[in-house]
């Protein structure tokens, strides 16, 4: 039972972790879509005759 209670709680702490992590790329993408980082240039496509 005590093996149980363990994994449960390593279980919690991970999942808690993940969506810490989730969170802060979350708040990192939206803060360089705001920026216009997130944007790509394309240039004109080269003729190749």
């Amino acid at each position: 039972m005590k093996k149980l209670q363990n994994y449960k709680n390593e279980v919690i702490e991970s999942y808690i972790f993940k969506l810490s992590n989730i969170e802060e790329l979350k708040k990192s993408i939206l803060q360089k879509a705001f920026a216009g980082e997130l944007t790509r240039k394309v240039g004109l496509p080269t003729s190749s005759v």
